[in-house]
């Protein structure tokens, strides 16, 4: 029995640790915009466990993931579950776009994801002032405003990474037709190189072939 335990359990350690490993892996080899993505994440995730607002009486402290704050917590945890995997995942990303024919790409959702982000903790405001019917003295705490920041990082990251990927294919375009053009000049000059060397080849033969 005590043999199944450690077995599962050195399973389930190892497998752990490859997921490590590959999700360090990948972050390594993120570029910068796409970091900023995840520093924005970090900060919208790290703000869910702050303080949004708080009453004075009754004195009462109230998260992200409370019922007073709609449970906006869980919902800005699945957003982020989304956006990291897109972030961190190549080929099972790839895999389950085809199977679910995703028709959106990633700047999209990085897009969308910021948005909602922006929009969830601008709702808190709306849910204080009905709050302010019946309590008094309500006040917003910091974290709405690092959730805020974190928000405006994923949309200022998202940016940079569109604008670098348009960049990069205007300059593998202009590469390519560049190529392109050289290909098709070499292959004129060798037609002509080909025509020119038919007539002196042609001019030789009719002077061999004049009477002495």
């Amino acid at each position: 029995m005590n043999y199944r335990t450690h077995s599962r359990s050195r399973r389930l350690n190892q497998r752990i640790f490859n997921a490590v490993n590959r999700i360090t892996f990948h972050f390594l080899h993120l570029s910068w915009s796409e970091r900023l993505i995840f520093f924005g994440a970090a900060i919208v995730f790290s703000g869910l466990f702050f303080e949004w607002f708080r009453t004075l009486d009754p004195a009462i402290s109230y998260n992200a993931f409370s019922l007073a704050a709609g449970y906006i917590g869980y919902t800005v945890t699945l957003l982020l579950s989304i956006l990291l995997f897109l972030l961190l995942s190549n080929k099972n990303k790839e895999r389950l776009k085809s199977k679910m024919r995703w028709g959106f790409s990633d700047n999209a959702v990085f897009s969308g994801v910021g948005a909602c982000v922006l929009l969830l903790a601008f709702s808190i405001f709306h849910s204080i002032r009905g709050y302010s019917t019946y309590l008094t003295q309500v006040e917003i705490g910091n974290a709405v405003a690092i959730v805020l920041t974190g928000g405006i990082v994923i949309l200022a990251g998202t940016a940079l990474k569109y604008r670098a990927e348009k960049r990069e294919l205007m300059k593998r375009t202009y590469v390519e037709h560049v190529q392109g053009d050289t290909g098709a000049l070499e292959e004129y000059r060798a037609l002509l190189d080909a025509k020119s060397g038919d007539e002196r080849r042609g001019k030789k033969e009719s002077n061999m072939s004049l009477p002495v």
